[in-house]
């Protein structure tokens, strides 16, 4: 552990602190962990990819409903719905694991 000074006041501080305890200035940023940016890109990865299942879906939902063949019953609405609300479940389902698995492997700062 060898000491340093800060920037901001000019006292000596240890080279393993991430603040000054005299300023409160941040010397340096506290860093993800592999794991941590793993977890952190599945999880914008995932996301970003239903929502573009999303926009898909809704396109061609709302071309499936509009088409008059397919309108005889019904049936294409409630399918093109059942769709979407089982994408957006998925989502749910999918998002809620990696969003905590990234929230708690985000880089903490122990000062």
């Amino acid at each position: 552990m060898a000491l340093i000074k800060c920037p901001e006041c000019s006292k000596e501080v240890s080279d393993s602190t991430y603040k000054c305890p005299n300023c409160g200035f941040v010397i340096k940023a506290p860093k993800r962990s592999i794991t941590g940016e793993i977890f952190k890109f599945l999880f914008m990865g995932f996301n970003a990819i239903m929502l573009l299942m999303l926009i898909i879906m809704m396109f061609t939902a709302s071309s499936f409903i509009s088409d008059p063949e397919l309108q005889k019953g019904g049936a294409g609405a409630i399918a093109a719905g059942a769709g979407i609300g089982t994408l957006i479940f998925l989502w749910i389902l999918g998002a809620l694991p990696l969003g905590v698995l990234s929230y708690i492997t985000r880089p903490k700062a122990n000062d």
